[in-house]
């Protein structure tokens, strides 16, 4: 267990922040798609769990200081979750608002795979523009979160 779970700690946010840059730098920079395929595989995983359940059941509670909670064997939930679903909600509606989630999702997978295996996928260059943006603007939205 991290230390910050220890403490009750744990922030969603930072991992996918992490993820997010990642690949982002990666398709701006043009650098070595093979080194970085965990980020892409990890972030379209992201993807795939905000498609199927929208994060909804990992919302945080607080845990009690003592008591039979305490014993729980279970995996404590990460904090601050909720704001991923609303960065992937920004993020679609500043780039893809012209057409429906799971299409936009698509586009956005696809160009992931494009980059991560170049060998056996494709995309254009207005596509990786889009997810540029898409990444950019769900970047900007993780820790802007009301």
């Amino acid at each position: 267990m991290p230390i910050m779970a220890a403490y009750d700690e744990n922030d969603a946010r930072g991992p996918a922040r992490v993820l997010a840059n990642t690949v982002r730098r990666c398709m701006e920079e043009g650098k070595e798609p093979p080194k970085y395929v965990s980020a892409f595989d990890n972030f379209y995983s992201m993807i795939e769990d905000y498609k199927s359940h929208g994060f909804e059941g990992f919302d945080y509670v607080a845990s009690g200081a003592r008591g039979p909670e305490a014993l729980n064997l279970l995996p404590s939930p990460e904090r601050h979750v909720d704001d991923l679903r609303v960065a992937f909600d920004r993020a679609l509606q500043a780039v893809y608002s012209d057409v429906e989630r799971d299409v936009a999702l698509g586009r956005v997978e696809n160009v992931l795979r494009a980059v991560a295996y170049p060998k056996t996928a494709s995309a254009s260059g207005d596509e990786r523009l889009a997810v540029r943006n898409f990444l950019a603007v769900f970047i900007n939205n993780l820790y802007s979160t009301p």
